[in-house]
């Protein structure tokens, strides 16, 4: 039961053995010689060769069900001809062969997968409205039920107290923040919400307000221990952490924060030194939740306002104390981000201009994925997946339109059915 195709003068013929004889069988799609074959008669894969009119070598794969033959959208990586082959129609090995003006050594492999992959893709939502403003990384909930709040507006009076609500298809304003801010540090939930410091207009200002969000009006909590703006804020509304960020003291007086706070649904309380972060950071990726949380990239504060660089250093909280994680591929600031500790997303930002490029956690590793359709920082964006991710609000232009990120996705393929005896 053998098989035979192709050959010269760029042959499409295809014809079978069954030990006696030969007869026709399906034509190739591509005709050519110099071609390999792996598998059997009737479950046979075919690549590589020379084809017309020219003699160039191909990278042409197709497979073989017994009858005919189906263009493989897998082709070989590199074209060439007279190739060593070895396999099965579902793993096979192309290697070496005739790659003109010379040889190669180069090696592929061939499989095949019973799951269909769908790629990982953004698309667009309903437009974050201008009124809104930047909400410069304030905002928490989920693709479906997000929240920002405050954010940067230009001119006078630069900041705004209007509250954005996203419900997966559009956005709608909320209660009023009691004060004109941007930079608010938020945690929790869409209708369940917390706040721990912010940047005013009011210069006299203490900047360590903090505020519950009900899904209707903002109340006051207790304050925190000392001002800042640009706090990462891990967990619910009655149990968080609240890390990093930049003191708000007059410029040039600022300086990056390194320390942790906690609340317990009453007090922030400042945790002690070995639960500082190991880089004074802000404008940051975050994701995770009050045991278990991720920080990635930003702006390294810790010799603020001295100078500020873009990192893709990374950091993982497990309770008590943060230490390093895998970097980034790429160092940003002024992104979004979300998932949880162990799988996440970071989008967009300013790597030295805006971006669009997307990287995805799985835990162990970091790797690009799809871009965003328009790259911007200052950005809103948070989630607890990384398959579920959001975008919005990002300069230069207040009112961008939403983003939503669908992550990569499998199913199993039609298969035929396999009846054992």
């Amino acid at each position: 039961a053998a098989l035979g195709c192709g050959g010269t003068p760029y042959r499409n013929i295809t014809e079978e053995y069954d030990g006696s004889s030969w007869t026709a069988g399906g034509n190739l799609n591509t005709a050519r010689h110099a071609l390999r074959s792996a598998g059997i008669q009737t479950a046979s894969i075919t690549f590589g060769g020379l084809v017309p009119p020219s003699g160039a070598d191909t990278t042409a794969t197709e497979t073989y069900d017994g009858s005919s033959w189906t263009t493989s959208p897998a082709t070989l990586g590199t074209a060439r001809a007279e190739l060593g082959r070895a396999g099965t129609t579902s793993a096979a090995l192309a290697f070496g062969g005739f790659l003109a003006p010379g040889i190669t050594a180069n090696s592929e492999e061939f499989t095949v997968s019973v799951l269909a992959t769908t790629a990982a893709a953004w698309s667009s939502g309903g437009d974050y409205p201008a009124s809104v403003g930047i909400p410069s990384a304030s905002s928490t909930g989920t693709q479906t039920a997000q929240l920002a709040a405050g954010g940067y507006v230009g001119g006078a009076p630069g900041r705004t107290n209007v509250t954005g609500e996203y419900n997966g298809t559009s956005w709608s304003t909320g209660g009023t923040v009691p004060a004109l801010v941007d930079s608010i540090g938020l945690g929790g939930t869409q209708t369940a919400a917390i706040s721990a410091g912010e940047f005013r207009n009011d210069p006299t200002n203490t900047y360590d307000t903090s505020r519950d969000y009900d899904g209707s009006s903002w109340t006051t909590n207790n304050s925190l221990p000392a001002p800042a703006f640009d706090v990462s804020v891990f967990g619910t509304q009655t149990a968080c952490i609240g890390s990093g960020g930049v003191d708000t003291a007059p410029y040039p007086g600022r300086f990056g924060l390194d320390r942790t706070l906690s609340w317990d649904g009453t007090n922030w309380t400042s945790l002690s030194a070995p639960s500082n972060q190991n880089t004074a950071r802000f404008l940051n990726a975050r994701a995770g939740v009050q045991t278990a949380a991720m920080i990635s990239g930003g702006n390294d504060v810790s010799n603020y306002p001295g100078g500020a660089p873009k990192i893709s250093t990374v950091e993982n909280w497990d309770g008590s104390s943060w230490t390093a994680g895998t970097s980034m591929n790429t160092a940003r600031s002024n992104t979004a981000g979300g998932g949880i500790q162990t799988l996440a997303y970071v989008a967009g930002g300013n790597t030295g201009s805006n971006t669009t490029q997307t990287e995805l956690w799985d835990g162990s590793s970091w790797a690009t994925s799809a871009n965003l359709s328009t790259g911007g920082e200052g950005t809103g964006g948070t989630g607890t997946t990384p398959s579920a991710g959001i975008m919005f609000g990002r300069r230069p232009t207040a009112g961008a339109a939403t983003e939503e990120f669908t992550g990569e996705t499998t199913a199993v393929r039609a298969v035929k059915t396999i009846d054992f005896d």
